[in-house]
């Protein structure tokens, strides 16, 4: 009986310093949780406090933006331009630097661009924002004195990329892609790529084909 006992009395103490582990375990656990979420207070804090010290909070997509571009006046809706994400241009007019952005004597976003360029994109990016994924619209494009402009804000808001692989029907890789456009500019052509024949939008009349690819290389 005495051995029996005893037993018991080690099972209890084992059975205890099990259930002792178990909740230092839990409040250790518990601690670490409570931690981490102050943690994240702290930093969602910081970031408002970030956005609102240089952007607006109250920013909404629906909302028309007046910009000054080179001086001429051009109106477009934040959806609009923020439309290509992970872009520069969807950066800048997404509210979270608006306090940040230069302005003009009336208030306005100054963008100190070509006016003529800055148009184009806007009217291609209101284009693409109501055409169908499979039917995109063609490429921002203006006179040929200005397409080397164009070619380089494009670059410098990050969506040149972007639109010249929405025009290809054809699946090729990122890295090819890459190689032809910098072949191009080897051969001293600004990079810019455009669709100028497709069998869903033209048909595949051999002479729609000659008409539209004539001239072209």
């Amino acid at each position: 009986m005495e051995e029996i006992k005893a037993a018991k009395q080690r099972l209890k103490f084992y059975r205890d310093q099990l259930e002792l582990d178990y909740q230092l375990e839990i409040r250790a656990l518990e601690e670490a949780e409570s931690r981490v979420l102050k943690r994240i207070e702290s930093f969602d804090a910081k970031k408002k406090e970030t956005a609102d010290a240089n952007g607006r909070s109250d920013a909404t997509k629906d909302e028309l933006l007046e910009i000054n571009a080179g001086g001429n006046i051009i109106f477009a809706r934040r959806s609009v331009l923020t439309q290509i994400e992970g872009s520069r241009l969807g950066a800048i007019f997404s509210g979270r630097w608006d306090n940040r952005l230069q302005r003009d004597n009336k208030g306005r976003i100054f963008l100190d661009v070509n006016a003529t360029c800055f148009q184009a994109i806007v009217d291609y990016l209101n284009d693409r924002n109501i055409s169908p994924p499979d039917h995109p619209p063609d490429p921002p494009s203006v006179d040929v004195e200005n397409e080397e402009i164009l070619a380089r804000l494009l670059e410098i808001f990050g969506i040149h990329d972007i639109i010249m692989e929405s025009q290809s029907k054809v699946t090729i890789d990122r890295n090819d892609w890459m190689v032809i456009r910098n072949w191009l500019k080897q051969e001293k052509s600004n990079g810019i790529m455009k669709l100028v024949y497709s069998s869903t939008l033209n048909g595949c009349s051999l002479a729609t084909f000659q008409e539209k690819c004539r001239s072209i290389g």
